[in-house]
């Protein structure tokens, strides 16, 4: 009888390993986990908050639209990983530019993120989000 052994290259297998679980991926390469478990999700969120960019709401009903399509799958991965410098920031810049339609800001972003009995509209801050995930 004969044995045949293969030549098993760990590094190429363990390059294109993926282990997914509860959508959250792992990969060897920590820049592929950042891109598959941040930079993905960032771009459906633009997709989601790109089909509601046509409608005429207000204020107050794109907070609500941010806070429940936008941030919530971004916080989600950001409770369980690391999250990168870039990555708040490019959230926040994005959501912006849903909330004021693609316009530059008319209002001061202070002003946006106080509650509504401080005259705000209670927009979420992704820095203090993803502040406070870590503080937990």
């Amino acid at each position: 009888m004969q044995y045949h052994f293969f030549h098993c290259d760990m590094e190429n297998f363990l390059a294109n390993f993926e282990i997914r679980c509860l959508t959250i991926s792992c990969l060897c390469g920590c820049g592929w986990n950042n891109n598959l478990n941040f930079f993905v999700k960032i771009h459906k969120m633009d997709i989601e908050l790109n089909m509601w960019q046509t409608r005429d709401l207000t204020l107050y009903g794109r907070t609500m639209l941010v806070k429940s399509l936008g941030i919530s799958k971004v916080v989600y991965v950001a409770s369980m990983l690391s999250v990168p410098e870039t990555v708040p920031k490019t959230v926040q810049d994005r959501i912006f530019k849903f909330l004021r339609k693609n316009k530059k800001d008319k209002v001061k972003r202070k002003v946006i993120y106080q509650p509504f009995s401080h005259s705000g509209v209670n927009f979420p801050n992704v820095h203090t989000v993803v502040k406070s995930l870590r503080l937990s």
